[in-house]
Parts: structure tokens; C-alpha cells; sequence
């Protein structure tokens, strides 16, 4: 492998350093949003004023709805690395692409999935992530969230829970899940 080729890979691959407190907290809610989450998050954000909190907006959401709190969408590649805390949906790419990044994190599933296969995948997570159903996703639900990983000795658990984890062949982890629908 070439030079280049390795400093690019290591770009890719950069890890975060373990944080001593959550300040930065992003809430993204798959690339068509959520107005439900939407409301019940800017709830949150006239409430407590302790966290500088970014909201990825959505495609579904209104242009007319604004907040000083949006943006219209994140280079995770680069901006992910900003943030403490991260409030999300359940679906597998978004979920492994915050896992490689190391940063605490906390999936609201999807209800509205085929197979429900948000919640499926926030389940088998559920050693790294906090989950919060979306029916029960409210103030005192993020609140909580957001409390749990204000623990420092728990984050650091899982921050090193992240960097003992083996590679997952994705392929083979897909194939074998496709077999059991055969």
C-alpha cells in the first residue's frame, strides 16, 4: 500500500478521543426527517439551554419550519467529529458509520420500517447506544438520554467496549440474516 494510500485510509478511519463531558449534542433523524421528533426535540431545546444542540433537518421537514438549532445536512465524514452526543434513527449505515466515530450515541427506531428492522438493529447495539422507543421520545425522555452518558465512568465503559470491538464482516453478517428469510 502506498503512502497516500494509508494517510487516506487513516482520514477515513480517524478516532475520536474520549471526551471528559457532553456539551456538543447532534439530533438526526434519517435524510427525510421527522416532524414528530422534530417538535418534541425543539421542546427540549426552549427547556434546557445547558447543551449547544444542532438538529439535521430533513428533507420532509418544512422550509418554512426554522430554529437556530438547523442545518440542512451533515458531512459525517467531517462535522460527526464535532459532537458529544448524538441522537439518531436505527438504520444500519447510519448506525456504523457512528459506531466507527466511537461517539455516545442514542437510536430512536423508526415504528414505520418494514420488519421493524430499526429497532432490530438498535437491539443488537444495545451494549453501545441508549434506546428510547418513539412512542415514549419526549423531554423527559432526552433528558434521561442525556443523563446516562453525563456519567462519565458509563461512557468511558463504552468507549472502550468500542475500541475492544472486532470488525464485523458486514457481508457475512448480511448473508447470514438473508438466509433466515429463505
Amino acid at each position: 500500500m502506498k503512502r497516500e494510500e494509508i494517510e487516506r485510509k487513516a482520514d477515513k478511519e480517524k478516532i475520536i478521543e474520549f471526551k471528559k463531558k457532553i456539551e456538543n449534542i447532534l439530533f438526526i433523524f434519517g435524510s427525510l426527517g421527522s416532524s414528530s421528533l422534530l417538535k418534541k426535540t425543539l421542546e427540549f431545546t426552549k427547556i434546557n439551554k445547558k447543551y449547544n444542540v444542532t438538529i439535521v433537518k430533513g428533507k420532509r421537514v418544512n422550509d418554512e419550519v426554522n430554529d437556530e438549532h438547523f442545518i440542512p445536512f451533515l458531512d459525517s465524514e467531517k462535522d460527526i467529529y464535532n459532537f458529544d452526543l448524538i441522537f439518531t434513527r436505527g438504520g444500519a449505515t447510519t448506525l456504523i458509520e457512528i459506531m466507527k466515530t466511537r461517539i455516545p450515541f442514542v437510536v430512536v427506531p423508526s415504528p414505520y420500517v418494514k420488519r421493524n428492522h430499526q429497532e432490530k438493529n438498535a437491539l443488537f447495539l444495545k451494549d453501545y447506544c441508549y434506546i428510547i422507543k418513539e412512542k415514549d421520545y419526549d423531554v423527559n425522555s432526552i433528558s434521561n438520554a442525556i443523563s446516562f452518558f453525563e456519567n462519565e465512568e458509563y461512557r468511558y465503559s463504552i468507549y472502550k467496549k468500542h475500541l475492544n470491538k472486532k470488525e464485523i464482516n458486514s457481508c457475512e453478517t448480511i448473508l447470514e440474516e438473508i438466509k433466515k428469510y429463505d
